[in-house]
């Protein structure tokens, strides 16, 4: 009860409904006793009446109650009964008479059965499984006896002291103050539902790793973590005891370095090290230098020199001189950061392009790996015209795209994002290539590459990224695309492209927190959308004896009801409920009716009312056809063949060629 809003509203809702309940049926027995002369009538009218209550409830709970449930949502059905209990109390209040005692009696026996108990058990459903046997107890030990106790003391006090119109009026204030419980229920109901649907669906919170303290067994974790066998594995936790433990965190990765061979894995870790800086890393990587192999020495020479260590600034012109490639690659670097205007850069530059235009790939990656170093020192970005590069770069990299595999063509990508795209505007046509490779890395980097401004190459190829079957990709391709035409020139996408691309859109604008008229506005535009595709999908779904061409069309159309649903979701997915959006999405997906349902009575609680009811009704299947935009099937399959949807276009008019 401590920890769940919803609990503690539901038990003083429960309190104070006993009281009512208690108040109401005393109430309209004492005008049963007054308006009956013999016991014998009396009971007759008992019998007649509780039997109209209870068919009549029954018949509510059989025939109704399920769609109120459905059209209204809980938390609307939740307040029917306080409703109906103070209407009863003001009946009695007005006139003390038989109507208004049958008035309440049908309330106390029918409309409670019907719509407060259905309720409270749709509404405790959601609170931890774990908790519901405690919960009953309580109910059942504290609450009820407690509530039960002090409706006893209170009628006695009542009935010895003041009149039934005094009892009446207290009455009233109990049944609202049970009014207020149950409103404050419904508030703390959305919430117990998001929690609910993230445990069901193992939505996790992120742990704050910086709030442990250095000796907790955290730091244990993460030490292990770097030792284990898997580089990939060793990184993460390195990365992560880098950010948490800085001081530790070089001791435990100098320890891992000498017991690494490979030269790759060895080059991740020290740059894993290398934002700490000059202070925590000179001395450590000094001391390991002596016994480190060559190439790993190279590795440990290019990190001091990229954090200025005065004792390694002599060394750039006697590595230039050295026959291994990594040295000499550390030797460029060097020259660099020591001397970039000095007669030793010239030699530097010299070597820079041996490495370019040697033969072996790992030549070949070092030196444009160069080229990213140094521009990043720099602080070089593709706004800027003057990168520092080796003569002839175009045409060398020109060469090495050609000729080179995946690993290199992906490494020139990283380089080129570096570049104004002028530098290399001749390998944009080549760089279309990229976007057909099966490797989502690939085509990433091409994207991040064909973004430079005032290129129409460039920008054609990032529209045909924006349908990539890969989620990053599609959402690169509308971030470069935003960054030259801004959030108005994205807008006419969402009325083009497949749903897919749309939610890219809708993504970006969410990022970049578009206004949220506009975002309203296409949620409620792709909420009808979704309706006129739900109409259709119910027109296709009557076609008798369907080809297999119809069958197709039937269930592409089903995937845009979906998609085109969680795009008007995503749209209305602010920053102050972008938290309940996401889980009602994932709900939503999910083929767990259970979770559906709640994902749905989740939904009506958003304040959007128009999307909400239009949304609501494509989930629960209700839409009501529109036969003046489709009278028959043919004219829904011309509507799909019409839409801005390649592969739903492409379905529909292969249905229309097939029946002509």
């Amino acid at each position: 009860m401590h920890y769940s809003p919803l609990l503690k509203a539901a038990m003083a809702s429960l309190f104070f409904l006993v009281i009512t309940f208690y108040l109401i049926a005393y109430l309209i027995n004492v005008v049963f006793s007054q308006s009956f002369t013999n016991e014998t009538e009396m009971a007759q009218f008992f019998g007649i009446l509780t039997t109209i209550n209870s068919v009549v409830g029954l018949l509510l709970q059989v025939l109704l109650t399920n769609r109120l449930l459905q059209w209204f949502g809980v938390k609307n059905i939740n307040l029917i009964f306080p409703v109906t209990s103070l209407a009863s109390l003001l009946a009695l209040f007005f006139s003390f008479s038989l109507p208004a005692a049958v008035m309440g009696s049908f309330n106390r026996d029918a409309l409670m059965n019907a719509f407060r108990d259905p309720v409270w058990e749709i509404m405790l459903k959601v609170l931890p499984a774990s908790a519901q046997g405690r919960i009953r107890a309580m109910i059942l030990a504290v609450v009820i006896p407690l509530a039960l106790l002090v409706s006893g003391l209170g009628l006695w006090l009542l009935q010895s002291w003041f009149d039934t119109t005094t009892m009446v009026w207290v009455g009233m204030a109990t049944a609202l103050v049970y009014g207020y419980c149950n409103w404050r229920m419904n508030i703390a109901y959305l919430d117990e539902i998001i929690t609910y649907l993230k445990r069901k669906l193992s939505f996790k919170k992120n742990r704050d790793f910086l709030s442990e303290k250095p000796d907790s067994k955290l730091l244990q974790t993460l030490r292990d973590g770097v030792y284990q066998e898997d580089p990939q594995v060793a990184l993460a936790f390195a990365n992560t005891l880098v950010q948490a433990f800085p001081e530790q965190a070089v001791t435990v990765v100098m320890e891992r370095l000498k017991m690494t061979a490979d030269i790759t894995f060895y080059d991740e870790l020290l740059c894993v090290l290398t934002p700490l800086g000059r202070d925590y890393l000179e001395k450590p990587l000094l001391n390991l230098l002596p016994s480190a192999a060559p190439s790993h020495a190279a590795a440990i020479l290019w990190v001091l020199f990229h954090v200025r260590s005065p004792a390694v600034a002599a060394l750039p012109s006697m590595l230039l001189l050295s026959s291994c490639p990594r040295t000499q690659a550390s030797g460029v670097y060097g020259a660099y950061v020591n001397g970039f205007q000095t007669t030793l850069w010239q030699s530097a530059c010299e070597v820079w392009n041996e490495l370019l235009q040697a033969q072996e790939v790992s030549s070949n990656l070092l030196g444009l790996r160069l080229l990213r170093s140094i521009n990043h020192q720099q602080g070089n970005s593709v706004g800027n015209e003057s990168p520092v590069m080796p003569p002839d770069f175009p045409a060398s990299v020109l060469r090495l795209w050609l000729g080179g595999d995946g690993v290199l063509q992906q490494a020139i990508l990283k380089t080129l994002r570096l570049l104004p795209t002028a530098q290399f505007a001749p390998l944009l046509p080549v760089l279309g290539k990229a976007l057909q490779q099966d490797d989502p890395a690939l085509r990433l980097a091409c994207v991040a590459v064909c973004g430079g401004e005032g290129h129409v190459s460039g920008y054609r190829l990032l529209h045909t990224a924006l349908d990539d079957p890969h989620p990053d990709v599609r959402k690169l391709a509308v971030n470069q695309i935003q960054q030259q035409v801004g959030n108005q020139g994205l807008k006419p996408l969402l009325q083009r492209g497949t749903p897919r691309m749309q939610s890219a859109v809708v993504w970006q604008l969410l990022k970049d927190e578009a206004e949220q008229s506009y975002l309203q506005d296409v949620a409620t535009c792709k909420a009808v959308q979704a309706q006129q595709f739900a109409m259709v999908w119910m027109l296709l779904k009557q076609m008798q004896t369907p080809d297999d061409a119809q069958k197709l069309l039937l269930i592409v159309v089903k995937e845009r009801v979906n998609a085109v649903l969680q795009i008007a979701l995503q749209a209305l997915q602010t920053s102050r409920n972008a938290d309940a959006i996401k889980v009602i999405r994932a709900g939503l997906e999910t083929g767990d009716r259970c979770l559906q349902g709640s994902a749905r009575e989740a939904l009506l609680y958003l304040p959007h009312r128009g999307v909400q009811k239009t949304l609501c009704g494509v989930l629960e299947q209700e839409v009501q056809v529109d036969r003046q935009q489709f009278p028959d099937v043919l004219a829904a399959v011309r509507w799909c063949s019409g839409q801005p949807d390649p592969w739903l276009q492409g379905c529909a008019q292969y249905v229309l060629m097939r029946q002509t």
